[in-house]
């Protein structure tokens, strides 16, 4: 009988333990959300349709776990982290917190039961990821829509001649691209530092280029269309052979003008939201190496985002051109071709050390083949230019 009994313990103890590791390793198994239950502003449904349906983004009363499910998961099953906060999605319903991340922290805890927001499987706009990503690219964060698409968002263009943009406006093949599209307000600083709104670039004159422009003249339109019901403000200020040193914030000439440009044009509205900032500036930087380059960019787009009270606003540089093939504008010095490596590595690091700051590569776009030009970008090249930035 004893022999029996210690048989018996002896199974019933390998028998938890092969449920004890099931239940520590089920949480790497992927689980689709239409297996997940909540009830948000009173809609019961799975985890999937809630997302389909936005209820997640813009829900008020308290979301709770259905009651009885004969399969699938419940909130209280599920484990999401917010911004190094970890809890479960009942408690997440239960306190009206947001599924509002902007990046992934490691799980504090080990959990006994259910699962990990990255084991959960969702569907966001037609692109599959977890859960736990989906909230860490800040996709549920909480937003009215119909009040938002009122809230117009504002776009700023700046750097040196680059992003000026010499290329002529004679030149262009496509000349509808120059009409600024109906749903944009483009404001432009001229050289004589008067901040002008025009509604087609053959009004963008520079008396020593003449009707020119830069990036903007494809950027416009991409913009128009991914905000379609949305006001998109476009400020450009660019001053051709500028080194970083004239737009450090303590010292540089050009920053407080930027800012009183920007000032200017938001004060006309009472509420605004900052998309983004277009960067293109490093060539001076490159012909007379400057060592501090990547400190004072890095501190002077931190204070941007600090002044214009947008500490997450998107950051978007292009690189500079290596200067060689088909902007051969250092082909002879090889000592300036490797002071143009090291602002590229510098700028492809920011992209690294700066949240959500996208770097572009120019390397394949072409300049002027001859004279002072070869280090501007031509007519197709800035049209490719303002593609590149919202690739």
């Amino acid at each position: 009988m004893y022999n029996i009994l210690k048989r018996v313990s002896f199974l019933l103890i390998l028998i938890l333990g092969f449920v004890l590791i099931f239940a520590l390793n089920n949480s790497h198994i992927m689980h689709d959300a239409e297996n997940v239950y909540v009830n948000i502003n009173g809609h019961e449904t799975t985890l999937q349709k809630a997302i389909n349906n936005k209820y997640i983004m813009d829900y008020k009363e308290n979301g709770l776990l259905v009651g009885d499910i004969a399969f699938g998961h419940s909130t209280n099953e599920i484990w999401v982290s917010i911004n190094g906060s970890d809890m479960t999605l009942h408690d997440v319903f239960l306190n009206k917190t947001n599924l509002c991340g902007s990046s992934f922290y490691p799980y504090s805890k080990k959990i006994s039961m259910g699962h990990f927001a990255d084991s959960i499987s969702v569907s966001v706009n037609g692109s599959k990821m977890t859960l736990q990503k989906a909230i860490n690219s800040g996709i549920f964060c909480y937003r009215k829509e119909m009040e938002k698409k009122k809230v117009p968002i504002v776009f700023i263009l700046s750097g040196q001649s680059n992003m000026f943009g010499v290329a002529r406006v004679e030149n262009l093949t496509n000349k509808n691209l120059l009409k600024v599209p109906h749903n944009v307000d483009f404001y432009y600083v001229d050289r004589d530092k008067d901040i002008r709104l025009i509604n087609s670039l053959k009004f963008q004159y520079d008396r020593g280029f003449g009707v020119h422009f830069g990036p903007e003249i494809s950027l416009m339109h991409k913009l128009s269309v991914k905000y379609p019901d949305r006001k998109v403000i476009i400020i450009k200020f660019a001053v051709g052979g500028t080194s970083i040193n004239r737009w450090v914030p303590s010292s540089g000439e050009f920053y407080q003008d930027l800012i009183n440009y920007i000032t200017k044009v938001v004060s006309n509205f009472s509420q605004v939201e900052y998309g983004g900032i277009f960067w293109l500036q490093g060539e001076s930087d490159a012909l007379h190496f400057n060592k501090n380059f990547l400190l004072l960019t890095k501190g002077m787009l931190k204070q941007l985002r600090l002044d214009l009270n947008a500490t997450s606003m998107e950051i978007f540089i292009a690189k500079i051109h290596p200067g060689n093939g088909n902007c051969p504008w250092a082909i002879n010095h090889a000592d300036i071709l490797l002071h143009i490596s090291q602002i590229r590595k510098w700028q492809e690091s920011l992209g690294n050390e700066m949240m959500n700051t996208h770097i572009v590569d120019t390397k394949g776009l072409s300049c002027y083949p001859t004279g002072k030009n070869t280090i501007h970008f031509n007519e197709e090249s800035q049209v490719l230019l303002g593609n590149l930035f919202m690739e």
